[in-house]
């Protein structure tokens, strides 16, 4: 309220708040996106950390899986191996090396790195069993006599099977091995006294 001179008014002044209002509107739904947001992401880590206390059980599972297998693959009676399509070795346990006649998996390692130092190759009968393999897809009970690394004979019962992809592709073939020598040796010692015999009464 005023006075001028002999007159009375009442004055005001106005403001145009839409700019604030509006930004002030537009703050309020930023706060509101990120509280969502905000939510959200915890709701994500929560997320992350189940997943991640998951991948690690499955971890320490699959950890304690390969602990069994290598226990079970150096630890069996029989000789375990997996090789290439061209017959490489890829893998083999202790049992397999002690059969060709190495004393430790390490030495048939080194003879097989280093061919100067021990001569040790697989005879052409095994390399055809698995060139059948790769055909057939598996073979049972093939006996084989191959030569130990001190130049020996040794019978061997093999066994073999071609491991696939998901497509159906021959990644390799993986088997084991049993030494029969004493079971060859004494089938062909029944078998001589056998002749024996037939001469004696002829």
């Amino acid at each position: 309220y005023c006075e001028f001179g002999e007159e009375n008014v009442f004055c005001s002044i106005i403001e145009d708040h839409t700019a604030e209002t509006r930004s002030q509107f537009e703050i309020l739904s930023q706060k509101e996106t990120l509280e969502s947001m905000n939510e959200e992401l915890l709701s994500n880590e929560e997320e992350l950390r189940q997943n991640y206390e998951e991948l690690n059980n499955i971890k320490q599972a699959l950890q304690i899986s390969e602990k069994k297998y290598r226990a079970l693959f150096e630890d069996a009676v029989l000789g375990i191996f997996q090789t290439s399509l061209s017959g490489d070795l890829i893998e083999y346990n202790t049992a397999f090396a002690v059969i060709f006649g190495f004393s430790s998996l390490q030495e048939m390692k080194t003879a097989l790195d280093n061919p100067d130092t021990i001569s040790f190759s697989f005879s052409k009968n095994w390399v055809n069993a698995l060139q059948k393999t790769l055909i057939d897809g598996e073979i049972k009970g093939v006996e084989l006599k191959e030569t130990r690394c001190d130049g020996t004979d040794v019978w061997i019962s093999m066994n073999v099977k071609a491991v696939r992809d998901e497509d159906g592709q021959i990644l390799l073939f993986e088997g084991s091995i049993e030494d029969i020598s004493r079971r060859i040796s004494a089938e062909l010692e029944n078998e001589r006294a056998l002749i024996q015999n037939k001469k004696n009464i002829a």
